[in-house]
């Protein structure tokens, strides 16, 4: 029987897969359609994290947005660093802030 997935998974899904005795068929993504599949997937479990509110799909949000920026050579200094300048800015999420409307 063969069940068909079409989707990114992480390094040593292939591994796990023969360990419990099926094969896995893959192939390796070129740099475009890695990024196009990495998009695809941080859709994918941030839709996750919204129906089950976990860690654990935090850290998959993580693990996807970090492989996002190694794939497009953005440095966790660069990520840091304009992080910083656009908290400077416009500020953070703590205060709770949610806007109505504005009047002019």
């Amino acid at each position: 029987m063969e069940k068909y997935f079409d989707k990114l998974v992480r390094d040593n899904i292939p591994e796990i897969i023969r360990e419990n005795g099926q094969e896995a068929v893959y192939r390796i993504l070129d740099d475009k359609e890695y990024i196009e599949r990495l998009n695809q997937k941080l859709l994918e479990e941030v839709n996750e994290y919204i129906e089950l509110n976990c860690l654990n799909e935090i850290c998959d949000i993580l693990e996807v947005l970090e492989a996002l920026c190694e794939a497009m050579g953005i440095s966790q200094e660069d990520l840091k660093l304009t992080k910083s300048k656009k908290a400077a800015k416009n500020g953070v999420f703590k205060k709770r802030i949610l806007l109505e409307k504005v009047i002019t």
